[in-house]
């Protein structure tokens, strides 16, 4: 059952509220009162209530934002479609569909838009700190490995030096959008983020790790 399922209104409200300060500012910097606050003047006696306290409200927050990553990942979309590597045209299907996995995982599965920011703030601890180790090796490298793998097999090549930079190539996009939910609109150069842009954002990220598979379409 997901964390989302299991709070009730104003626990959930803690929880956004903390996932949305998180994300902002970091965790040290945010204290159960500025919490509280956010939550629109929530009892701060509520966060002990609902959460034990402060680290058991960042575990909380880290669960809700890490769902997507652990509900489905790469292993499984390549062990459903790896007869489609048979054939060209079948690899360019497998690719396009791992690319749309990925760019799921990190932005249309996200149950909040602070989610995203919440991981590049875990991301940028210290090496050391738990919370950023286990989101590393247990969501980050297998989905790394497995890319690798597919690399390997659609291209015949072991250099996983390359391999590994058109994954970062992909995940990069998801670092774009963590900071702030109106970066792209910031960054546009007409000060404007359509609908549709995340889409044409995967489609170009498609067409390029296509052509770096050497799997686009010949012209005819």
């Amino acid at each position: 059952m997901s964390v989302k399922k299991q709070l009730n209104k104003k626990a959930l409200a803690l929880l956004n509220a903390a996932g949305r300060l998180f994300a902002a500012k970091g965790m040290d910097a945010v204290t159960t009162r500025d919490i509280a606050a956010e939550a629109g003047g929530s009892d701060i006696s509520l966060i002990k209530y609902y959460f034990g306290n402060k680290e058991g409200l960042i575990q909380a927050v880290a669960e809700f934002a890490t769902a997507p990553l652990q509900e489905s990942s790469l292993e499984d979309y390549y062990q459903k479609n790896r007869e489609l590597l048979a054939t060209r045209d079948g690899q360019r299907a497998f690719v396009s569909g791992m690319v749309a996995v990925i760019f799921n995982r990190f932005h249309a599965e996200m149950p909040e838009p602070w989610c995203r920011g919440f991981i590049l703030q875990v991301l940028q601890k210290p090496g050391k700190d738990p919370m950023r180790r286990t989101l590393i090796e247990r969501y980050m490298k297998p989905m790394i490995t497995v890319f690798t793998k597919i690399y390997r097999e659609i291209t015949g090549n072991d250099d996983l030096e390359t391999a590994f930079c058109w994954y970062l190539f992909i995940t990069a996009q998801f670092f774009v959008y963590s900071g702030d939910s109106g970066l792209i609109e910031l960054l546009h150069p007409d000060k404007k983020n359509e609908t549709g842009f995340p889409l044409r954002l995967q489609y170009f990220c498609t067409q390029q790790v296509l052509n770096g598979f050497r799997l686009l379409q010949e012209q005819r």
